[in-house]
């Protein structure tokens, strides 16, 4: 069915009542007011915020025009930030980086503009063939509702799956699709694992009020030095909380089979972070990690003041500093030269990781007699992209051919180690990350 525009806007609009709090970016309100100082536009919204009126009537009343202003100074604040990183700003695969970091703030804050019973709505059915006549009833499953959200201490990425179960009060369902969209919800905002695994359960207690819940979730947490995988947490409410919880975990684990995000638990480790002393150098005054957290504590100052969330400026420091590190560390790669990684891999020897694997063996050149020894490698890697400062991590395979006469008869295990953090360790795309390291070895 076609529509006009007007008509798209109009279900737009509906469907999504967070528009007051979109950045500049916003695609649900086009009559923004470019002209509006930063100053002008902080003392609308903190009005309105001070006016004491609550939901989604205060949010409608959040000035587009007002959140534009302020997600701009967080892009030029963020781009204070890449410059105190040592980063170029005028090169060409980060001069829009600012402006889609301020973006990506925006989304990941976007559940503080929206409740999970605006979500849900009236997507509450009557399945009267899910209760007994004895009251009992069939346990309604969702699992595997994907969910990326950002630690409050840390500012850092969690992501995984959660796995919400309840009993039914008088047939009462709510439509499965909500289940998702109310999870995604609260994932946008700043918490905890378990606070979110609550926060989940006692949505649904409050919207559905069913006999019982009980929410898992599963996880990896990127922590300043690793991906923290295969984390599990249980909330249960109500008759649930007789349930037997093992036997909710073994069929849920069965049909996840396995698939708990645990395989990125070695991307970013790395003890040459600790032999570079990342996080303390400043690498001939390129870097400034104290202009680094500065900035991101004004940044997500600003955010509280768009988004309406509240958290302690000593929480909040301490978080900005956890975060800082972390970018620091994760782009040191740029200012340090290889020969001073490879002398650092060198220095801090250590055996093959669990992560690791190390294969050596020979074969024959196609159509020649000449024997040829096969190197390879497969290391979990982890880097950032420098679009929108977001971690990516897979597996990196290095297969090297020599002939067994050559000179360099082996493949030090530990330059290769060294290469894969020099250029792992900066801002890029996946698709670059591969020539560096390939031209290096």
């Amino acid at each position: 069915m076609e529509t006009t525009g007007e008509e798209e806007r109009e279900v737009r609009n509906r469907d999504e009542v967070v528009c007051g709090v979109h950045p500049r970016y916003c695609t649900y309100c086009d009559d923004t007011d470019e002209g509006q100082s930063a100053a002008e536009a902080q003392t609308n919204v903190e009005a309105t915020l001070s006016s004491g009126e609550e939901g989604d009537s205060l949010i409608l009343k959040r000035s587009c025009t007002a959140a534009n202003a302020l997600y701009s100074r967080v892009e030029s604040v963020f781009a204070g930030v890449m410059e105190a990183m040592g980063e170029d700003l005028t090169r060409e695969g980060v001069v829009k980086t600012p402006k889609r970091y301020a973006k990506a703030l925006g989304e990941i804050l976007q559940g503080y503009s929206t409740t999970p019973k605006s979500v849900v709505g009236d997507a509450i059915f009557l399945e009267d063939h899910l209760t007994g006549h004895d009251g009992s009833g069939q346990m309604v499953l969702v699992h595997d509702i994907e969910f990326f959200s950002t630690h409050r201490m840390t500012l850092l990425p969690f992501f995984g799956v959660c796995h919400v179960a309840y009993l039914p009060k008088k047939g009462n369902v709510v439509g499965l699709s909500k289940l998702a969209r109310m999870v995604e919800t609260l994932a946008k905002r700043l918490q905890t694992p378990e606070e979110l695994v609550q926060e989940v359960a006692s949505a649904m207690e409050q919207i559905l009020d069913p006999r019982g819940v009980l929410v898992v979730g599963m996880w990896s947490l990127l922590t300043d030095r690793r991906v923290d995988g295969g984390r599990i947490v249980i909330e249960r409410k109500g008759e649930m909380g007789a349930v037997s919880a093992n036997e909710v975990l073994a069929m849920l684990l069965g049909s996840r089979n396995g698939r708990n995000g645990g395989g990125c638990s070695g991307c970013f480790v790395s003890t040459l972070d600790d032999a570079m002393d990342v996080t303390r150098k400043s690498f001939d005054g390129v870097r400034d990690l104290g202009r680094v957290k500065r900035g991101i504590f004004e940044m997500y100052n600003i955010a509280q003041t768009v988004s309406g969330f509240s958290i302690p400026d000593d929480v909040m420091w301490s978080s900005a500093e956890t975060y800082a590190k972390w970018l620091v560390s994760v782009t040191a790669g740029k200012f340090t030269p290889l020969e001073h990684a490879l002398q650092a891999a060198r220095s801090t020897r250590q055996p093959v990781s669990g992560a690791e694997i190390v294969l050596k063996h020979g074969t024959e050149i196609f159509g020649d007699s000449r024997l040829v020894c096969i190197d390879e490698m497969l290391s979990p890697v982890g880097s950032v992209c420098e679009h929108h400062i977001l971690p990516f991590f897979g597996v990196l395979y290095i297969s090297v051919a020599r002939t067994v006469d050559a000179k360099n008869t082996s493949v030090d295990l530990d330059d290769l180690r060294g290469v894969i953090w020099k250029y792992s360790r900066q801002l890029q795309l996946q698709e670059r990350l591969l020539h560096p390291i390939s031209d290096s070895v």
